[in-house]
Formats: C-alpha cells, sequence, structure tokens
C-alpha cells in the first residue's frame, strides 16, 4: 500500500487538523493507503467522534525548527517508505534538506487565505501598541512604515512563498480565488511553477435528516481568539440587535486566549441572553438547535463552521473577508456582508432573525450547497493530486 503522512504541530487543534483526519480516513477506506500523522504535540483529548485510521508519530522536540525534529522526519520517512508528505499549514524551515535527504513527494497546504501572515502580524503588532506608550510609539515610527511604507513584511512572506512554491512538488490552496491571488501577488509567469499551484476545497459530510425547525439562537463556534476571528465584533453587534429580538439567545462555542476578554466586554455592556459554552466536541448539538451562525472575521482561509452550519441547515453569516469566504455563501448561500460594517451586519441579522421565510428559503439552499463537498468527491481529488506530476 502507498504510505502517505501529514505533518503538523499539535494535533489534533482546529480546522486543518479535522480535514486531515477525514482525509486520512478516506484514504484508509480505499484499501490503498496508510496515513501517519507526524506532530510535535499529540493531543489525544481533543479528538473528534469520528473513527481514527491512522497513526501518530510525535517528534521529539515542541519546536518544530529544531534540528532534530528534521533528523527525525528523515528517518522516519526512510523507515516507513513513506511516498507523499503534505505539510499542513505550518512553517517549515527544513524543507531544503527534505528535499535533498529524501525521496518522496512533498507538498504544501495553505489552509487560509494568500499572505495571511502579513495581516495576521500586522494586526497583532497594533494590539500590543495599545498596551503602553512606547509600544504605541514604536508601532507608528517603526512598525507601521514597514507594514504600510516600504512593505517590509509583505515582501518578506512573498520571499517564503517563492521558497515553498521552488521546493515543494505541489502547493494546495483552498479555491481558485487563492490561486488566482497568489499568481498575482508573486507575479508568477512561468507555466511550470503555476501548475505546481492545485486547489483542493475542504470537505464537509452531509448530515442525514438535519433539523429544519430552529430555536432563536444566534451561534458562533471557533477558537477564540483576537486577530483573525474578532468576536468582540460579533458582541458590538449583538448589543445592537438584542433589545429588538428579546426572544433570541447568542450562544458562543469554543475557547481560546480572548475568551475573558470578551466575558469582560459581555458585562461592560451589560449584554443579556449571551452564553459562552466553552469548548465542545460535539458542536452537532449546537448546529442541531441554532437558526444562525455568525461569523466576523477580519480573515479566514475556508471556515469550516461555515460549511458545518450548511450540512445542519443553520444559516451563515460572515464579512465578505476573503475568496474562501465569497465561494462558501455566494449565490444566496447565506448572508455576505461588506467588511467591517458592524452597523450593515447588525440591519441584516435582525432582518434574517424576524423573517420565517426568509430563514426557510435560505435553509433550502444552504443545505443543498454542501452536497459538493461531500468527503467522496473532495477525497477523489486529493488522490487525483497525490498521485498525479506537478
Amino acid at each position: 500500500m502507498k504510505q502517505i503522512a501529514f505533518l503538523h504541530s499539535e494535533f489534533p487543534a482546529g480546522g486543518a487538523e479535522h480535514v486531515t483526519i477525514k482525509l486520512a480516513n478516506f484514504l484508509a477506506a480505499t484499501g490503498k493507503y496508510q496515513t501517519t500523522i507526524f506532530c510535535t504535540c499529540h493531543q489525544t483529548e481533543l479528538y473528534p467522534t469520528e473513527r481514527k485510521d491512522f497513526c501518530v508519530q510525535v517528534l521529539p522536540y515542541k519546536r518544530m525548527r529544531h534540528k532534530k525534529n528534521l533528523l527525525f522526519l528523515i528517518e522516519k520517512i526512510k523507515e516507513l517508505g513513506i511516498d507523499v508528505l503534505v505539510i499542513q499549514n505550518i512553517s517549515f524551515k527544513h524543507i531544503k534538506e527534505l528535499c535533498q535527504y529524501t525521496t518522496c513527494k512533498l507538498i504544501y497546504a495553505n489552509h487560509s487565505k494568500p499572505l495571511w501572515e502579513v495581516t495576521h502580524a500586522e494586526l497583532t503588532k497594533r494590539e500590543r501598541s495599545k498596551k503602553a506608550f512606547r509600544k504605541k510609539l514604536r508601532w507608528l515610527l517603526w512598525e507601521y512604515p514597514q507594514f504600510h511604507g516600504i512593505h517590509f513584511y509583505k515582501n518578506k512572506i512573498i520571499k517564503r512563498y517563492k521558497q515553498n512554491l521552488k521546493y515543494y512538488d505541489q502547493y494546495i490552496v483552498l479555491c481558485n480565488g487563492y490561486r488566482d491571488e497568489i499568481i498575482k501577488e508573486l507575479h508568477l509567469t512561468d507555466s511550470t511553477t503555476i501548475r505546481k499551484i492545485k486547489v483542493l476545497n475542504n470537505s464537509q459530510e452531509q448530515v442525514e435528516n438535519p433539523q429544519l425547525h430552529k430555536s432563536p439562537i444566534v451561534l458562533f463556534v471557533g477558537r477564540i481568539t483576537y486577530s483573525d476571528k474578532r468576536i468582540d465584533r460579533l458582541l458590538d453587534i449583538w448589543n445592537l440587535v438584542y433589545p429588538k429580538l428579546p426572544d433570541w439567545k447568542l450562544w458562543i462555542v469554543g475557547d481560546g486566549p480572548a475568551r475573558s476578554s470578551l466575558e469582560e466586554q459581555t458585562r461592560r455592556q451589560n449584554l443579556q441572553h449571551v452564553v459562552f459554552k466553552g469548548f465542545s466536541k460535539h458542536v452537532e448539538e449546537y448546529y442541531r438547535d441554532a437558526a444562525i451562525l455568525c461569523l466576523t472575521s477580519t480573515f479566514e482561509g475556508w471556515p469550516l463552521a461555515l460549511a458545518e452550519a450548511q450540512a445542519h441547515g443553520v444559516i451563515p453569516m460572515a464579512f465578505d473577508c476573503s475568496a474562501g469566504v465569497h465561494e462558501l455563501l455566494q449565490n444566496g448561500n447565506g448572508i455576505l456582508i461588506p467588511p467591517f460594517c458592524i452597523e450593515k451586519y447588525a440591519d441584516e441579522l435582525f432582518k434574517l432573525a424576524i423573517d420565517k421565510e426568509l430563514q426557510a428559503s435560505i435553509q433550502k439552499r444552504v443545505i443543498r450547497n454542501i452536497e459538493q463537498y461531500n468527503i467522496s468527491i473532495i477525497g477523489q481529488e486529493f488522490i487525483r493530486i497525490i498521485e498525479s506530476g506537478s
């Protein structure tokens, strides 16, 4: 059987790891592939409920860039006869050495929007600048010009992308829009390099007989972080709509470093009917009951929460912040809001919440829309990618 491996840092942790689990299970079901997961931290308590048809190899050091991790990988790739190694959305510094000392096909899978690293770095540094006058001065005089003047950080990330395209046999992105963005931002003209860029949507299982009679619940599902998810915006939106929707509740499902500040914002604004549900292995229980799912992210790759919501007949809303979000919600398969207008979002949420006919019509569309992302379709496309040349 052919040997396929995936490389992660923490496993499982979030969306990219969930994608790996589904692909590994699909590969195993064909009877033609065996899958190994390499990771720096194995978090068995976070596994979803689905079966796990793969084995896990834990790297010796938690810092991915440690040289001994590279040596461990090279040894295990040879020992296990790995044919394909897929590096899942992590910055791996030793790709040149892997090329030199192994013969397996090397694939990089970008699970976010192109150049997300630039946006993330800018938002993180801007937020830190609010904590002290010295940091604010550094932001204004040094860091801000690097992002918006000489574009130092962007050029650095573009250089990294070009290096990846040089050493990897194939480079996977989440939708055609992201492929176009990479070609444009990197000024790619070489046809051989361009052919390396493959498109693979994330898969989503269809839900058999999803519950259609929903409760008046607005839902957020995801890791509670600041720079990307910006759940503080959702609380600001809720502040505008909840007085007009006395029967509705806002459930926030997930955990993360920004949770305490969001709970403080909830108290400070005296927001009503907001419940922080915490991390759950069984998010389907929340999708079953909720009517609307809201994301208010600054950037997203291919948000699994939007696809999961569609599969359960929950109407998704999001800022039109990336090609991945746009592709999932276009053509009436959800509500797209111009970035990042809080008032517009609140208006659309209110209109949707009070209009049962509108909810019913969108609900039918989103359930049909998710059929194209079934794992049987996405899994076969993944096999075509790993079996093909660049």
